[in-house]
């Protein structure tokens, strides 16, 4: 398909997406995009790491 590059993004279940952000910075992560709330009442985000390559985050619904 074209010259384009394909990857997959996964995504990592944490019990705070704020903290893990925060975590993730301070040992040379990027945050990439969010938080950002969703639907179901949850929380995305993703972040780089030191080779560049996306991750997300997910933090399920208030009380799950």
């Amino acid at each position: 398909m074209g010259e384009g590059r394909g990857h997959v993004t996964f995504y990592v279940a944490v019990a705070d997406v704020t903290a893990a952000l925060e975590l993730i910075e301070s040992k040379g992560g990027k945050k990439a995009f969010g938080p950002h709330p969703i639907p179901d009442g949850g929380i995305i985000a993703g972040f780089l790491d030191p080779e560049e390559h996306l991750i997300g985050l997910a933090q399920g619904p208030a009380g799950m």
